[in-house]
C-alpha cells in the first residue's frame, strides 16, 4: 500500500485549497480542517490495525492532538489565527506517521532524520521561509495603526525602577546563592533552584530594601568572579529588557494590530471572538472579562463577586476557543442583535497570515526535508 504517497497528496491538497480560501475570502473553512482531521485520525486508525502496530494506528490522534496544543498556544498569545491552528491539527492528523524519502542528500549533512515527528519539519519549514515576511507584516502594520509605539513604551516609563533592578537582583542572588552552595558542596540543580528561591525573595523585597541589597550583592559578584560577573550582568540587562519589551509589545499588539471590530451582521462560520457573549435568562449580553493574571487570582480566591460560567444558559461567542463561532452561533448573535439586545459589534481576532508557511513547509518537507535539522547539522559540523 502507498500509504506515505496518499496522505501526502491528502496533505498538500488540503493547503492548496486552504491557502486559495484564506487569500480569497479570509478564512479556512472548518467542513476542510475538521474533516480533513478525521480523515487522518482514521488512516492511521485503520493502516495501524492492518499492520497489527497499535504505535502506528496512534500517529494520527496524537499528532493531531500534539499540534493542537501548539497551534493553541500559538493562538493564545495572539500569534496565529483560529484557522491556522485547525489547518495545522489536520496536518498534523495527516502526516503524524509519515516518513520522508531521502531526497537530498550531500556529502556532509543530510535534510533527513531529524529527531522530531515530521509534523514538526513542516512547522520548522514554514517558520523559517515566512519569518521575514510575517516579521514585516506586523511591523507595518504596527506603525500604520496609532498609538501602538506609545502603548508599548508606556509600561517601561511606569515601572523603569523595577526593570533595571532586576539584572542586578538577578546576579546579586544567582552570586551569592552559587556561592553558598560552593561552600556547602550542593550539585549544580540544587544551586540552581537555591539561586531561583534567592532571587523571588529579594525580588520580593520593598524597593528600599531591595536595591542597596542587590547592588551590594552584584558588587560581590564582581569581587568573587571578576569579569566573568560583568558580562552576565550585561546579559541579565538584556534578557530583562528583551522580555519586558516581548511581554508588553504581544499584549498591545495583540489588542491594537491583530483584532478588528467588525458588525455582528458580517459574522461567519470560523471566525474568532476577541470577547465573550453569552445568554442568561433568555438575554444576550457582554462579558467583560479579566485579563490573565486577574483570571488567575480570582480563580485562588473565594470571592463571591467573580463571574461563574456555570450560570450562563448559553454562550454564543467563547473568546476561549480556537474552533471560532458555528453556523448557529453567528446566525443567534444576528437574532440578539435585531431584538436590540446587544450592539451591532463584535471584536474578532485576525492572528497573523501563517497558512501560507504551510503552503510552503509540506511541499518542502515531503520534496527537500528539514531545513532546521539541516542547519543545525551544518552548524555541528563548523
Amino acid at each position: 500500500m502507498y500509504f506515505n504517497e496518499l496522505v501526502a497528496v491528502l496533505a498538500l491538497g488540503t493547503v492548496i485549497i486552504a491557502n486559495y480560501t484564506d487569500l480569497s475570502e479570509r478564512i479556512i473553512p472548518n467542513k476542510l480542517t475538521f474533516s480533513m482531521t478525521i480523515v487522518g485520525i482514521a488512516l492511521y486508525l485503520g493502516y495501524g490495525a492492518y499492520q497489527f502496530d497499535i504505535y502506528f494506528a496512534a500517529m494520527g490522534g496524537v499528532g493531531a492532538l500534539v499540534a493542537f496544543g501548539i497551534g493553541y498556544g500559538m493562538w493564545y498569545i495572539g500569534g496565529w489565527a483560529g484557522g491556522d491552528v485547525k489547518l495545522y491539527t489536520a496536518l498534523a492528523a495527516l502526516m503524524g506517521g509519515y516518513t520522508a524519502p531521502n531526497l537530498f542528500t550531500g556529502h556532509i549533512v543530510s535534510f533527513q532524520n531529524p529527531p522530531y515527528p515530521f509534523f514538526l519539519t513542516i512547522l520548522f519549514n514554514g517558520i523559517i521561509c515566512l519569518a521575514p515576511v510575517l516579521l514585516i507584516y506586523v511591523v507595518v502594520k504596527t506603525v500604520k495603526t496609532e498609538g501602538v509605539g506609545e502603548k508599548i513604551a508606556e509600561p517601561f516609563r511606569e515601572s523603569y525602577r523595577k526593570i533595571l533592578i532586576a539584572p542586578f537582583v538577578i546576579i546579586g542572588g544567582s552570586a551569592l546563592s552559587f556561592k553558598l552552595a560552593s561552600i556547602a558542596g550542593l550539585t549544580s540543580w540544587v544551586r540552581l533552584v537555591l539561586s531561583l528561591v534567592f532571587i523571588f525573595v529579594l525580588y520580593r523585597l520593598p524597593l528600599k530594601i531591595k536595591g542597596p541589597a542587590a547592588l551590594g550583592l552584584t558588587g560581590l559578584s564582581f569581587y568573587i568572579y571578576q569579569f566573568s560577573a560583568v558580562k552576565y550582568l550585561a546579559f541579565a540587562f538584556v534578557i530583562v529588557l528583551g522580555v519586558r519589551f516581548i511581554i508588553t509589545s504581544v499584549k498591545v499588539v495583540n489588542r491594537e494590530v491583530l483584532q478588528e471590530e467588525i458588525p455582528i451582521s458580517e459574522l461567519t462560520e470560523g471566525m474568532i471572538p476577541a470577547e465573550d457573549i453569552y445568554v442568561k435568562n433568555g438575554k444576550a449580553e457582554r462579558y467583560e472579562g479579566p485579563g490573565f493574571l486577574e483570571r488567575a487570582k480570582n480563580q485562588l480566591s473565594d470571592s463571591s463577586s467573580k463571574e461563574s460560567r456555570s450560570e450562563w444558559d448559553k454562550v454564543l461567542a467563547d473568546s476561549s476557543l480556537a474552533a471560532g463561532v458555528s453556523e448557529e452561533q453567528a446566525e443567534e448573535l444576528k437574532k440578539h442583535v435585531e431584538k436590540g439586545e446587544i450592539e451591532d459589534r463584535i471584536r474578532i481576532k485576525q492572528g497573523l497570515p501563517f497558512a501560507p508557511s504551510f503552503g510552503l513547509g509540506i511541499p518542502i518537507a515531503i520534496f527537500i526535508g528539514d531545513i532546521y535539522w539541516w542547519i543545525i547539522n551544518i552548524l555541528g559540523t563548523t
